[in-house]
């Protein structure tokens, strides 16, 4: 099967023909992925059910399921290597910001609904409240999330409501573009020195190309008023959404070596891990990972135009497209709030750890954080965004630390073993000398004995 990011186990095909192939060959125990459906999707199965309870009932050997890589190596040696000891500690400067980007969203979503006289406004009012509620429960991404969603909507309606001709669609447009350009300039020139700038500029920057992305369909579909108006409407959310993001700029934190060639190979690697994983699941799913594809695509796309944070963002988020169709192949349906919850416990550890450095992973932790909130309602989102906060967690493993000093090699030697070692090499060197002198000296006092033909007289033939 597969490891995927954080050590999460993936499913393995041929489960039940593998357990049984372990006890014809005398094995006592057999680690398993945990959730993993024993069904029809097995090709060895020939379309019969079997339960794991049932199984287990049948084998002699033990089979037990592991989640993760951790679980794993604990059932070989009884240690466990990478326990979570503490809790989040959450960045009083990410919640500071972060709580008055959810003010500013959830203020604007009260605003345009004042607006909107009119029109279908029910899912705009939901994501609203939806907003608010995530706001008093103090999960401030969440809460800015479900807000610039009800902004979209009420934005799309306002739009609907003045109902401009093609001219005037045209000249905003227009004009959201010339802002759009400003603003990218403006955080192009900005000094990105941390991760949490990093992550900060790669969001915003995203946020500004979706938002060219949307500008170039609303003038495509300019005639279709509809269709034109809510990209539109998204494009100028996604712009606030950016500024919003970018603010995450000014914070403080451990020093990384963050120069175009370092993220570029930061980038580089990203890329490799999910085309190594494309080719492994292609062979079995070639379909379900057009996303994915389109994802990877953006990110060449991005490298040979040199934008290399943006590379390395839609790169992770491609990877953690793949790792959870990995997580979730072959694992039954009623199992995937558990795989959720490894995952996300093996999030929270790496937040931990990460928190532990100096650093303060904003995109990861805001993921991890919606995940949470989308768990029950919607496990499926819930494992993909706990993906994107698993990738986005750690990206310091690609990156040169600052602000760690050289590593000094130090040898503990035993001066006796030292001078038994020196007096061994002198006796060695003195042995080879002796040696070679004594050959010099036998070649030089050796005379050869003349053979019978040198001593034929001079003109004699024998």
């Amino acid at each position: 099967g597969t490891i995927n990011s954080g050590g999460l186990i993936g499913p393995v095909g041929g489960l039940k023909a593998k357990i049984e192939a372990a006890e014809m060959n005398g094995f006592t125990k057999v680690l398993i992925p945990i959730g993993e459906s024993l069904d029809g999707n097995d090709s060895l199965a020939i379309n019969a059910t079997f339960g794991l309870e049932e199984l287990r009932e049948e084998s002699k050997v033990e089979i037990i399921e592991v989640p993760t890589l951790d679980e794993a190596i604990f059932h070989f040696t009884g240690k466990r290597f990478r326990e979570r000891k503490e809790d989040i500690q959450i960045s009083p400067e990410y919640s500071g910001t972060m709580r008055m980007l959810a003010i500013e969203l959830c203020s604007r979503s009260s605003m345009l609904r004042e607006q909107a006289t009119s029109g279908e406004i029910e899912n705009a009012v939901n994501l609203s409240m939806k907003g608010n509620d995530a706001f008093g429960q103090e999960k401030y991404y969440s809460s800015a999330s479900y807000c610039f969603g009800s902004n979209v909507e009420f934005s799309y309606l306002a739009l609907l409501e003045e109902n401009p001709d093609a001219g005037s669609l045209a000249a905003k447009i227009n004009a959201l573009r010339d802002d759009i350009i400003k603003f990218e300039r403006e955080i192009e020139g900005k000094k990105i020195s941390t991760i949490t700038q990093l992550e900060s500029y790669m969001a915003a920057k995203e946020r500004l190309t979706e938002a060219n992305d949307f500008l170039d369909l609303s003038l495509k579909s300019i005639n279709e008023t509809n269709s034109s108006l809510r990209s539109l409407a998204y494009a100028g959310e996604r712009l606030n959404s950016a500024k919003s993001w970018a603010e995450f700029m000014e914070a403080n934190g451990k020093k990384f070596n963050l120069e175009q060639d370092s993220i570029r190979d930061a980038c580089r690697t990203k890329i490799a891990e999910v085309e190594e994983r494309l080719q492994y699941i292609q062979l079995v799913l070639p379909a379900v990972l057009e996303g994915s594809n389109k994802d990877l695509e953006h990110a060449y796309t991005d490298l040979e135009n040199k934008d290399y944070e943006l590379c390395l963002f839609r790169a992770s988020k491609a990877k953690a497209d793949v790792d959870t169709v990995l997580s979730v192949f072959g694992v039954r349906t009623a199992n995937v709030k558990e795989v959720v919850g490894y995952k996300l416990d093996i999030v929270e550890r790496n937040l931990v750890e990460q928190i532990g450095k100096g650093i303060f992973p904003i995109l990861g932790y805001s993921y991890y954080e919606y995940a949470i909130s989308l768990q029950e309602s919607d496990p499926f989102s819930a494992l993909l965004y706990a993906g994107y906060a698993l990738e986005l967690s750690d990206l310091g493993i690609y990156l040169d630390d600052n602000s760690a000093p050289a590593q000094k090699i130090h040898l503990d030697i035993d001066r006796k073993l030292l001078a038994v070692l020196i007096l061994g090499i002198l006796i060695g060197v003195a042995a080879t000398s002796l040696y070679f002198r004594r050959k010099d000296s036998n070649r030089k006092s050796f005379k050869p004995r003349q053979s019978p033909r040198s001593q034929t007289p001079p003109g004699k033939k024998r």
